[in-house]
């Protein structure tokens, strides 16, 4: 069985930094791998704070920046996790469609991806 790769990328505070590593840590458990880089992933993560806007923009930027790879690879899954996924809640999804889940701190996203 091939594993799914993961890559995660975290904008924002420490508190976002902490999740990501609990986040990758979870996924290792539950059989996934890490990605070296973006191309090299199944699944994209991005985990952002919601209080600066200068992280809250190049975040956006960042996912954006993914259309066409996303058009060239279907199956690749694009998710959202933190404190900006909770403010925005499902509104995130329409602002940003190539995202496939979208969760809050606290949320269990690994039924989402597996």
């Amino acid at each position: 069985m091939i594993k799914k790769k993961v890559f995660v990328k975290t904008f924002g505070c420490q508190m976002s930094f902490r999740d990501s590593e609990f986040v990758a840590g979870q996924l290792l458990e539950s059989g996934f791998v890490l990605a070296d880089s973006i191309d090299g992933a199944d699944i994209i993560i991005f985990n952002s704070c919601s209080v600066r806007k200068h992280a809250e923009d190049r975040l956006i930027s960042n996912i954006s920046d993914l259309k066409l790879l996303k058009k060239k690879r279907p199956g690749l899954i694009i998710g959202l996790m933190g404190c900006t996924a909770q403010s925005y809640k499902s509104k995130i999804l329409d602002r940003v469609p190539i995202l496939d889940f979208s969760c809050g701190p606290g949320m269990k996203a690994i039924s989402l991806i597996s």
